[in-house]
């Protein structure tokens, strides 16, 4: 074989070196090192889309951009917001909740409880949407509406109490209505028995007073008059001599104000004191 220069004879020799490489199978693949992107790996040939991985073990052989998908969503990892979890690829604002989960895609939150990725203020779990107290991270529900969280509400579903003070069950204002009660109560008893004490001590003063006699102290009480008679006809009649005995009782009665008297044989009258008899001097 002649050659007309020497570019010919180098022709030649790079044309027998491809050859010799196209002979030559370092890996034992089946394809020569000269078609062979990787000689020296048995288990690669060819890397399509020429990102350094064979399209054996390319998730992706045709995209330059991706090689790999962990959790098999049909996303690469390098496209995949969370490439290890199946349900979600991506996550629009960016909150860390895959918008399948995320109840607000296009807002940013922290929400987890009621919603998923919602705003959440305070930062309990509760969306700002569904939590009565924003700003309180202790509170997010008012069940009877008074104001006062049921976390520190002793009565959550009682509108008219939130305290108990005492722990006895029954809420501070019920208990002082009650005792307020109880006091004006034991203030009216009082008085009345004031009132009914004062009331007998001066009807009994004033009976007394009624019933008591002038400045000697005896009953002023005018006695029946007893009237005398004479014989008949000019004739008188000299009593008899009797023997002096002790006065006998006559008669005895009790007068309208309570007072008991008796009369005796010897023309005297007697009143009870309480104790005892006692002369009445007319």
């Amino acid at each position: 074989m002649q050659c007309s220069d020497g570019d010919g004879w180098a022709d030649i020799l790079d044309a027998f070196a491809n050859n010799i490489l196209e002979w030559i199978d370092s890996d034992d693949d089946g394809v020569g090192d000269n078609s062979d992107a990787f000689p020296f790996d048995g288990t690669e040939t060819h890397d399509d889309d020429l990102d350094g991985v064979g399209n054996n073990s390319d998730a992706f052989p045709f995209d330059g951009t991706e090689t790999h998908d962990d959790d098999l969503d049909g996303v690469g990892d390098n496209s995949d917001a969370f490439p290890k979890d199946q349900n979600e690829s991506l996550d629009t604002d960016g909150d860390g909740y895959g918008n399948n989960a995320d109840d607000c895609i296009l807002i940013a939150g922290n929400s987890s409880l009621d919603t998923v990725g919602c705003l959440d203020n305070d930062g309990d779990g509760w969306s700002d949407y569904n939590d009565a107290f924003v700003n309180d991270s202790a509170e997010w529900n008012d069940a009877d509406g008074d104001g006062v969280g049921d976390n520190s509400d002793a009565f959550p579903n009682d509108s008219t109490e939130t305290k108990d003070s005492d722990g006895d069950g029954v809420g501070d204002n019920e208990q002082l209505e009650s005792e307020q009660k109880t006091q004006t109560n034991t203030i009216i008893s009082i008085t009345t028995i004031l009132i009914i004490t004062v009331s007998i001590v001066g009807v009994l003063y004033f009976k007394k007073k009624n019933t008591t006699s002038n400045e000697s102290g005896k009953p002023n009480i005018e006695l029946p008059v007893i009237s005398q008679h004479e014989a008949p006809g000019s004739m008188k009649l000299e009593p008899i001599p009797l023997e002096v005995t002790s006065p006998t009782r006559e008669s005895e009665w009790t007068d309208e104000s309570g007072y008991t008297w008796r009369k005796m044989s010897d023309g005297s009258t007697y009143w009870w004191d309480g104790k005892d008899w006692v002369l009445y001097d007319q």
